[in-house]
Order: structure tokens, then sequence, then C-alpha cells
């Protein structure tokens, strides 16, 4: 009886780890392009942004993800160009992806219309020697997975105005998962397959804007995910904060700052509603952005 309560103790928490394989930014809108690779054509200059998560739930292999995303534009044309890394680590898993991107920008009378496309390699690997099991037998299932690799595409559309945006995208094609100590993948996955629906609006009002704004993610194996945002920017946009509600019962805070108009950090804190804080804990997420402006040739 100990011993099937053990294993289905790891087999919860294995099913936990695979629907934290991709695990969402609190602030998706710091850096959208981790969402959708279209987003990379509103850059005006050379930008990098780092973000780091962790979810703090008082026990060892708490989910975690840190991100790089750098974006360039090709100036005198219509294109942009870029990669993002995403290292996640959930248990004894881990999965680092390198991704290659690209945006071309379609200009239309009130904005923009953006295309993007991303593509690259996932790594994965599982170290079981962490899983702290006393019975022998029961860790004899547990056998360590070497890293292994597996491609991975994505696409995204976004259009863009001065007073408002709207982006669908579809980041990973491909869901790449173990199957024994090799990686076996499925396209468009009947149920890890997601794609992202974003929007905001800006209000324009005395010394301050205001920006509603939502996403939703769709993914057949589970209920329609939604955020709904609210966020004020004051001081010529130099300093922001906002409130955001997801319908997995979380709620969300973060707080930015802008300096010398080319670095910026934002500040995220999520955590869930009622019995739903007491499992998973709060989540604490810090981001530093840099962005240069072109400056064009006289």
């Amino acid at each position: 009886m100990k011993r099937l309560f053990i294993l289905g103790v790891i087999i919860c928490a294995a099913l936990k780890s695979i629907a934290q394989n991709n695990a969402p930014i609190l602030n998706y809108s710091y850096n959208e392009a981790v969402v959708n690779p279209a987003f990379m054509g509103t850059y005006t200059g050379f930008t990098a942004g780092i973000i780091a998560r962790k979810q703090a739930m008082g026990i060892d292999g708490a989910p975690a993800a840190q991100r790089l995303q750098i974006g360039q534009p090709l100036y005198d044309t219509k294109s942009a160009i870029g990669f993002l890394i995403t290292n996640n680590t959930y248990g004894v898993s881990s999965k680092v992806d390198l991704m290659g991107q690209y945006s071309y920008s379609l200009p239309l009378s009130k904005g923009k219309l953006l295309f993007g496309l991303q593509t690259g390699v996932e790594s994965l690997k599982e170290n079981n020697d962490e899983l702290s099991l006393k019975d022998q037998e029961l860790g004899a299932l547990f056998a360590n997975t070497g890293r292994a690799y597996g491609f991975n595409v994505g696409f995204g559309a976004y259009y863009a105005t001065d007073k408002y945006y709207v982006g669908l995208s579809a980041p990973q094609f491909f869901y790449n998962y173990f199957d024994g100590d090799a990686v076996k993948s499925q396209l468009f996955d009947a149920n890890m397959f997601r794609t992202y629906l974003v929007a905001g609006y800006d209000f324009e009002l005395t010394n301050i804007k205001v920006r509603p704004s939502a996403l939703l993610c769709y993914q057949t194996s589970s209920a329609v995910n939604a955020e709904a945002a609210l966020t004020g920017y004051f001081f010529e946009d130099n300093f922001w904060t906002g409130l955001a509600y997801r319908t997995s019962k979380e709620v969300g805070f973060n707080v930015g700052l802008r300096v010398e108009k080319m670095i910026s950090f934002n500040y995220s804190f999520g955590a869930g509603v009622g019995q739903l804080q007491q499992k998973a804990g709060t989540t604490h997420e810090i981001g530093i952005r840099m962005a240069l402006q072109h400056k064009k040739s006289q």
C-alpha cells in the first residue's frame, strides 16, 4: 500500500511537470516576443530582455524559468531578426529551447500587420537520481534519461496601431516528450498544442495612459485559460503598475520603471486564490530590458 501511495505521488508530480513544460510568464506584455515572434516588428532598435520566474512552493524542484530574448530590426527593410532562449526546470526535469526568430512588417493605412516565424531545437533531460526514494525496487522504475533533442517551429501574426493591438500565435507546433530514453515528437498534439490571442487598447487621460489588455490561451486538453489585466502608465510611460486576474483562479500584480529611456525593470507577483494558493504557493518574476533607439542618418 505504501508503495502504491508513493508511486501515485510521483505520477501526479510528473503530470504536473508536463503541464509546466512551457511555464507562462506572469507579465506577457513586458516582452510579448516570448509569446508571439511577430512582435519583434514593433522594435525601433536593438532590444534585449531577460526574465526570471520562480514558483515558491516550499519544496525542492518547484517550477522555475529563465528567458532571454534579443531582437534587431534590419534597417531599410521591413524585417527583424532575433532569438529566444528559454530554460524551464520542474521537479527532476529540465527543458532548454533555442529558437531563431524572424518578423516581417506590412504597413497599412492606420497601422501595420506583422508576421513572425520561429524555429529551433529543444533539449530535454530528466535526472531521476534527485528523487528521494528509499525503496530500491521503486527507484529502478525511474532510470535517468540522457539529454536529448527535438525540433520545433512556431508562427505568429500581430496588428498594431497607435491606439490598440491584437495578436494571434502558436509558438510551438510540436510537442516533444520522452518515451523511455528517446524523444518523440507529435505535430499539433491533440492535448498539448496551444494557441494564444492577445489584445489591448490605450486610453490617453490627463498625465496617465490606461491600458486594459487580455490574453487567451487555448489548449484542447483543458479549458480556455484567460487573463484580464489593467495597467496604468505614468510620467511619459517611465513608470507603470497594474493588476491581473486569470481564470485559473490566480491574481497578479506588476510594477515597472524605465531609466534614461533605454533600460527598464519589471517585477511581477502572482498567487492563487483559495485552495490553489495553498497548493501552488506564490510566483515571483523579475525582468530587465534594454531598448536602443535607432537614429536615422541625416
